[in-house]
């Protein structure tokens, strides 16, 4: 058979211990949500303060991207001008010593003598010129070879199609640049 317990300190004895271990259990779900809460609210405040931060360093890497990029392109500013000089100093020079080149033959030209042309081929200046009579040429080839930035001179052809007119052709092998 059953036995029925009926007896009232039993059962206050049995509320006071399902009290104990509700509220026991209470307290842990209680404890729970306050960690979770405050396990929350503190990651919740370290998103933002690196949320912060990353929006810090995104502006800083933007600035020194510009900065970067304006620096790339004043380098290819300074490249283009650099090359710019390299050919300006180049053609310069070349202008300079042909000009020099010029003011030296115009100062061994004698009187009766003249330049028809003067061109280039490879290293060699060829000068066609006309002449009254042979000496002209003969003391402009001298006045040429006593000049020291011009060696190996040749008269390559001298003729005469004029009565009293000479035409010759200079061919200077070594002339240097300045």
């Amino acid at each position: 058979m059953f036995q029925v317990n009926f007896l009232p300190w039993r059962e206050n004895k049995l509320k006071k211990s399902g009290y104990f271990w509700s509220g026991f259990f209470l307290l842990q779900i209680l404890i729970i949500i306050t960690v979770t809460l405050f396990i929350r609210f503190f990651l919740q405040n370290e998103y933002q303060k690196r949320e912060i931060t990353l929006h810090f360093l995104l502006k800083k890497h933007e600035k020194l991207q510009n900065t970067y990029n304006k620096t790339k392109q004043r380098l290819i500013d300074l490249k283009d001008i650099q090359s710019s000089i390299q050919i300006y100093e180049n053609i310069y020079q070349k202008t300079k010593s042909y000009l020099t080149l010029l003011n030296q033959l115009s100062n061994f030209i004698p009187e009766r003598c003249w330049l028809l042309e003067i061109k280039q081929k490879d290293q060699t200046l060829i000068l066609d010129g006309i002449s009254h009579d042979y000496n002209s040429i003969a003391l402009f080839i001298e006045g040429l070879s006593q000049k020291i930035l011009i060696h190996n001179i040749e008269l390559q052809k001298v003729s005469q199609k004029k009565k009293g007119v000479f035409y010759f052709t200079i061919a200077i092998n070594e002339f240097l640049s300045l």
